[in-house]
């Protein structure tokens, strides 16, 4: 999907069967890289911190699974709309700043 190396990824999906056709249709390469993540850089940073962030057409991959599989999903009539505050709280979480650092990996090293 364009990581550097291979990340063992499990996805539970339930109600969404074209999930691998979007999968594989956003496959940039054939084949697994054959790098590997394992240990620290020459600087000693963590090889797998780049692997924390999902590459671009993983990314596009869920968001058509996602997509396509809400608009395949029956709506009730009844369902009412969700309140303002919450709508509100919704529009503060949309993200259009996005920084040139990784963050630390949640395990400090010994």
């Amino acid at each position: 999907m364009g990581a550097p190396t291979p990340k063992t990824t499990d996805l539970l999906v339930i109600n969404m069967p074209n999930m691998m056709m979007y999968l594989h249709q956003h496959r940039v390469c054939n084949d697994l890289p054959r790098a590997r993540a394992v240990g620290c850089d020459a600087l000693g940073h963590w090889k797998t911190t780049i692997l924390k962030e999902y590459p671009p057409s993983l990314c596009l991959a869920f968001a058509k699974a996602f997509s396509f599989g809400i608009l395949e999903c029956p709506i009730c009539p009844d369902v009412q709309d969700p309140p303002q505050s919450f709508i509100d709280t919704c529009h503060t979480m949309h993200c259009t700043d996005f920084g040139e650092v990784m963050g630390h990996d949640f395990a400090g090293r010994r």
